[in-house]
């Protein structure tokens, strides 16, 4: 096994950030961001049917893209969390508002642990990334009101940073660890129109529902 790379995510600038979370495909990092920005703010939105009544955990911020756009669109409260120090500390300064709050995952632990709940998770371009995404998994489930939807968008294949080789594919089936802690209500392609087309078709989007007597 590849020896993972987690400081792959900390970044000193917000233009390398970006380069870190829209990494270039078949077009590069600015159209992305540009493109498939709006979209996903429209498409979450419907899926989550959110409200300014609504708070939402995005899980794996990185400086708070899709929290912004949430915010601005829609009035919702978000709760970011991302693992990496500085891609927390470059959100605060991007989404610059007070609907908005950043934390890392033992303090996320810690509020579910004390009676949080949300009424929508996203985790957008997160889970390929992650060493142990049941962990993950099962840690936004248990954040989620018991009438929440979850909403995530993510590769077909895996993609988690190593010390040895960039991405590493270690054969989880993210779209099958899924349905263990969540029922799927929803699930498509993006639309290459607002995407790319290789992003249409390495990659799927799901909305889930939370399992009774989880």
């Amino acid at each position: 096994m590849p020896l993972h790379y987690p400081e792959f995510f900390e970044v000193r600038t917000l233009e390398q950030a970006r380069e870190v979370i829209l990494t270039t495909l078949d077009t590069s990092t600015e159209e992305r961001w540009a493109k498939e920005t709006p979209y996903l703010i429209e498409l979450i939105g419907s899926e989550l049917k959110l409200t300014r009544q609504s708070t939402v955990l995005d899980y794996g911020c990185g400086v708070g893209r899709i929290a912004k756009g949430l915010i601005e669109t829609f009035g919702c409260r978000v709760i970011g969390m991302d693992p990496s120090f500085s891609m927390r500390e470059l959100a605060r300064g991007y989404v610059q508002s007070d609907l908005f709050a950043v934390t890392d995952r033992d303090m996320l632990d810690w509020q579910g642990r004390g009676g949080l709940r949300v009424d929508g998770v996203i985790c957008v371009w997160v889970l390929q990334h992650c060493l142990n995404p049941q962990d993950d998994i099962v840690r936004m489930s248990r954040m989620m009101s018991p009438h929440g939807r979850a909403f995530v968008l993510n590769n077909l294949r895996r993609a988690v940073p190593t010390r040895d080789v960039e991405w590493w594919d270690d054969g989880i089936d993210i779209r099958s660890m899924l349905l263990k802690s969540f029922n799927l209500l929803r699930e498509g392609a993006p639309d290459a129109a607002h995407t790319s087309d290789l992003v249409a078709t390495e990659t799927f989007w799901a909305t889930y529902s939370v399992m009774a007597g989880r």
